[in-house]
Order: C-alpha cells, then structure tokens, then sequence
C-alpha cells in the first residue's frame, strides 16, 4: 500500500480525480473535537465511493452505521489504533469499496440543499 500526502490546495478536478484513485482516506480526526462535526471530505469520499478509516463516536462513524460509504473506524487517534484500522481496511479492501461503490447519486439526493430546506420547513410547520 502506498500513501501520499499532498500539502496545499488542489484544483477541485484534481481533488476529485485524487480523491476517486484513492484506495482508503484516512481522516485521523481526535473524536472529541470532531464528535459531531460534519466531515466534508468524508461526504466526498462517499460520492467517490472511497472507503475511509475514521475515528468512532463521531458524525463519520453515525453515517458508516447507517450505512453511508464505508470504512474501519478506529476507537482512540493514537499510532497504533489508526494503523491498525489502516492494515484492517487494507485487508478488507475488496468488501470495503464494493459497499462503497454507487451511493453517490443518494448521497446527494439525501443531502442535497432542497432536503435540508424540506427539513427546516416541516420542523418549522405547526404539528
């Protein structure tokens, strides 16, 4: 398994191209801080259908239990816990980026600004 690491900013075509040749995408979040933030590169992964090695308890991991994308989530962000996760990933590389393929276009659908606006009108609209 080869890694690479780009410093710097990419064009968005040259992110996306990166992005779909990917094996895995490690995203070494600490999941106290990034408990409940949405991850945007995790959303790009999954419209790539690129799995990810993400930590638990976070929003990453409530969307790989739902079903969205996939990936091997890893407990604690220490060395040893992400390159566990990583060897477990690359392992089960196959499974992974089957499950992964073809979520795209839902993904978008789901999350799209349309649902969201569809979200906020029927908490907003008396019960």
């Amino acid at each position: 398994m080869r890694a690479t690491i780009l410093p710097g900013g990419l064009s968005t075509e040259d992110y996306f191209r990166r992005l779909i040749s990917c094996d895995l995408v490690l995203l070494p979040y600490d999941s106290p801080v990034y408990g409940l933030m949405p991850s945007g590169i995790f959303a790009d992964a999954v419209v790539c259908g690129t799995p990810v090695v993400a930590p638990a308890a976070t929003w990453i991991s409530d969307r790989l239990d739902e079903g969205w994308g996939a990936g091997v989530t890893f407990a604690s962000p220490t060395p040893a816990a992400i390159a566990e996760a990583v060897l477990t990933a690359s392992h089960q590389l196959g499974a992974l980026r089957a499950r992964a393929a073809g979520q795209g276009a839902a993904w978008r659908e789901v999350h799209s600004l349309e649902a969201y606006l569809d979200h906020v009108i029927a908490r907003l609209e008396p019960g």
